[in-house]
C-alpha cells in the first residue's frame, strides 16, 4: 500500500467514527494526522464535524473556518460554520458565515434561507425579510426558499407579498401543510374568512395531526359570524380530544382542606412587554398573602423588564419556558400548587398541554381567552355575568365561576395625556377602530358605513399594522365601498411602533367596538387615554366584553343593544362637542372612581370565586 492510501485509510476510518457519533474516540487521530498535514482542507471540516457532534461549537466553527481558509470553495465547510456558530450562541458570526456563504456559493438556497432565519432570531427583522427575498429571487423555483421569503413577509406586515409567496410554496411542494396554513393565516389577518377556512382544511388533509392548523382553525371560529357558541364550543372539544385530554393522569391531585393558605400558580408566555400585563400586575400586587401563595409559571422565551416587574410581584417565580409539558407538570405538581390558572389559553405561547397533565388539584382559564379551551380537566372559566350570562354555560366545557366584574387593571404609566376630541379643531367628527382587521367582518363595515352617511362630514379612521400593505389597503377600501360606504371618508393608518398608536387616539373622537368578537384591551387603552366606545351586545362571550368593560367603568350607557341603537350613540355622541369634551377630560377621574381600576376590590372578588370552588372541589 502505498503513502497515499495509507493516508486515505486513516482518514476513512477517521470519517467513520465520526458518522457512527463517535467523534470523543475519532478526535485525536483526526489531531495526529492533522500535525503531519496541517494544509489538508477536509481534516479540519472532519475536526469541525465531530466538534460539533460533541457539542463544543465554538471549536467546530474555527476548524470549519480553517477549512474555508484552506479552501474557499468548500460550501459544506462554510455550512458547518454556520451551523457551529449558531450552536454556539454566536448569532452575528452565524449570519456573517451563512452571508458568506450565499455571496460565494450560488447554487445553495440553503445559506440564504437560514441567514433570513438567523437575522430574525436576531431581533433584525428587517434585513432577514431581504435576505429571504434575494434567495428567493436567485431560486425562485425551490419550495424553501418561497416558504421563507413569504413568512418574513408576513412579519414585516407585506401581507400581499406573503399570500402570494405562501401560494407560490404550496405550488411548488403540494405537500407542504405549512405552505397552506401561511395562506391561511394571510386570509385570517385580512378578515377573509373562507380563504383562511379553506387554507387550514387543505392543510389538515395533508397532514391530520397539523395543530397549528387545528388552532387557527379556533381563532377563525371566534371571529367568523357564522359560527355559533355551540358550535364552537364543539370545535374545541375535538381539538382537545386531539391533542390534549389523553394526557391527563390517572391519580391527579385532589382538593383537600378548604380553609387552607392557597397556593395559586399562573401561567403565561405575556408575562412580559404586552397588552395584558397591566392585568396581571393589579392581580399579583394585591392578593392577600395572607390567604394566598402566588406563584408565577413563566414561558417568556425573552424576558423583559416588564417580567422582572411580574416576577418581584409574586411570592414565588418558576422559569418554565426550557421545559417540556411532562418536566413542567412535574415541577408544577411538585411545588404543591393548589390552584393553577391559564392566562394564554389558545394564544402564542400557552401550556395547555401543561394544564391537560393535570398538575394542581384545580385548574381554571381567564383573561388570554374569552371562550373556552375545551380541556377535561381545566375546571373553570372566570368571568362574570355580562360576559356569561345565566343560561348561556353551554358554550364553554369549563364551569364557570363568576364574578361582579371580569376585569381589572393598572393603566401603561407611558401612555400619553388625554387630548381634546379633534372634533374641537377640525369642524368634523372622526370615529376609529384600532385593532386587526380579523375582527371587521361585512357586517360591521356595513354598520360603518351607515354610521357616516349619518353624521354628515364625519370620517371613519382604522389603524391596524396590516394596513402598511398597499393590496391590503385597496381591498379594504374596495370593501368597504362595495358594502355602501364613502370610501372619500375613510382614512387608513398603521401606526407603530408605540407609543405612536397611543398618540393617535388624538385623532379620534369614538372609538367603535366590532363585533361579534369585541376587542379587548384596545378598549381599555382607549378609555383611558379619553376616548368614549360604543359597542353592540352580540352573542356571548366574545360578542359581550364591550359591556362587560363599559359597564366596569360605569359606562353603561354606551352598549347598544341593536344596530340602530349603535348608530343613534355613536351619532348622537359627536352632535355636542362641548359635552364630548367634558367628557373626555373628565375620563381619567371617572375611571379612578370605577371597578375597572380598583385593583385591590376585583382581586378580592377574584379570590372569593376561587375560595368558592375550591370549596366545592373538596366536597
Amino acid at each position: 500500500m502505498t503513502d497515499a492510501a495509507a493516508i486515505a485509510q486513516r482518514w476513512d476510518a477517521l470519517a467513520a467514527l465520526v458518522r457512527e457519533g463517535r467523534g470523543a474516540e475519532a478526535m485525536p487521530g483526526i489531531d495526529a494526522e492533522l500535525a503531519a498535514m496541517p494544509g489538508f482542507a477536509p481534516g479540519h471540516y472532519l475536526r469541525g464535524v465531530a466538534s460539533l457532534g460533541l457539542r463544543r461549537g465554538s471549536e467546530a466553527a474555527l476548524s470549519a473556518e480553517r477549512a474555508c481558509d484552506l479552501q474557499p470553495d468548500f460550501a459544506d465547510a462554510r455550512w458547518l460554520a454556520v451551523l457551529a456558530w449558531e450552536s454556539a450562541g454566536d448569532l452575528p458570526k452565524a449570519i456573517a458565515a451563512a452571508r458568506e456563504g450565499f455571496a460565494r456559493h450560488l447554487a445553495r438556497v440553503d445559506f440564504g434561507t437560514m441567514g433570513a432565519l438567523l437575522s430574525e432570531r436576531a431581533g433584525d427583522l428587517g434585513a432577514a425579510y431581504e435576505t429571504a427575498k434575494a434567495a428567493r429571487d436567485r431560486h425562485p423555483d425551490h419550495p424553501n426558499a418561497a416558504f421563507v421569503h413569504a413568512m418574513l413577509a408576513q412579519k414585516v406586515w407585506r401581507l400581499d407579498e406573503a399570500a402570494k409567496g405562501f401560494a407560490r410554496a404550496a405550488e411548488l411542494d403540494p405537500a407542504s401543510a405549512d405552505a397552506l396554513f401561511g395562506l391561511g393565516n394571510c386570509a385570517l389577518e385580512e378578515g377573509d374568512y373562507a380563504t383562511a377556512r379553506s387554507a387550514y382544511a387543505r392543510a389538515l388533509a395533508i397532514k391530520p395531526d397539523y395543530e397549528p392548523a387545528w388552532i387557527n382553525r379556533l381563532y377563525l371560529s371566534n371571529y367568523d359570524p357564522d359560527v355559533s357558541p355551540i358550535a364552537r364550543r364543539e370545535l374545541h372539544e375535538a381539538w382537545a380530544a386531539k391533542f390534549a385530554d389523553r394526557f391527563a393522569p390517572a391519580d391527579p391531585p385532589r382538593a383537600r382542606e378548604p380553609a387552607k393558605r392557597l397556593k395559586i400558580g399562573y401561567v403565561s408566555a405575556d408575562f412580559r412587554t404586552h397588552s395584558v400585563a397591566p392585568f396581571v400586575r393589579t392581580l399579583l400586587r394585591h392578593h392577600d398573602r395572607a390567604s394566598f401563595e402566588v406563584h408565577g409559571f413563566s414561558n417568556v422565551e425573552t424576558p423583559d423588564a416588564e417580567t422582572a416587574r411580574l416576577a418581584a410581584l409574586a411570592d414565588a417565580w418558576h422559569p418554565i419556558y426550557a421545559l417540556d409539558d411532562d418536566t413542567a407538570a412535574v415541577l408544577i405538581r411538585s411545588t404543591g400548587i393548589d390552584v393553577l390558572i391559564d392566562l394564554s389559553a389558545h394564544t402564542s405561547g400557552n401550556r395547555l398541554g401543561v394544564f391537560a397533565r393535570k398538575p394542581a388539584p384545580l385548574q381554571a382559564s381567564w383573561l388570554g381567552y374569552c371562550t373556552t379551551t375545551g380541556i377535561k380537566a381545566i375546571d373553570g372559566f372566570l368571568t362574570d355575568a355580562t360576559i356569561v350570562p345565566e343560561g348561556h354555560e353551554a358554550a364553554f366545557t369549563e364551569t364557570i365561576w363568576r364574578m361582579k366584574h371580569a376585569y381589572a387593571f393598572e393603566p401603561q404609566e407611558t401612555l400619553p395625556d388625554v387630548a381634546p376630541p379633534p372634533i374641537l379643531a377640525k369642524g368634523y367628527a372622526t370615529f376609529g377602530h384600532f385593532g386587526r382587521l380579523q375582527r371587521v367582518n361585512d357586517d360591521v363595515l356595513r354598520l360603518w358605513a351607515r354610521l357616516l352617511a349619518r353624521v354628515p362630514g364625519a370620517r371613519l379612521l382604522l389603524n391596524t399594522l396590516s394596513l402598511n400593505d398597499a393590496a391590503v389597503r385597496a381591498r379594504v377600501i374596495a370593501r368597504f365601498e362595495n358594502l355602501g360606504g364613502d370610501i372619500s371618508r375613510l382614512d387608513l393608518a398603521a401606526t407603530a411602533p408605540q407609543p405612536k398608536t397611543w398618540a393617535a387616539y388624538g385623532q379620534v373622537d369614538v372609538a367603535l367596538d366590532p363585533f361579534p368578537f369585541n376587542a379587548g384591551a384596545t378598549t381599555f387603552e382607549a378609555l383611558w387615554l379619553g376616548v368614549p366606545v360604543v359597542t353592540k351586545l352580540a352573542a356571548p362571550p366574545l360578542g359581550r366584553m364591550g359591556a362587560s368593560i363599559l359597564e366596569t367603568a360605569g359606562l353603561a350607557d354606551w352598549i347598544a343593544a341593536d344596530d340602530d341603537a349603535y348608530l343613534s350613540r355613536a351619532a348622537d355622541a359627536v352632535r355636542d362637542p362641548a359635552a364630548l369634551a367634558d367628557l373626555r377630560a373628565g375620563m381619567r377621574d371617572r375611571l379612578r372612581a370605577s371597578a375597572l381600576v380598583d385593583g385591590k376590590g376585583f382581586v378580592r372578588e377574584f379570590e372569593a370565586a376561587v375560595r368558592r370552588a375550591w370549596i366545592a372541589a373538596c366536597g
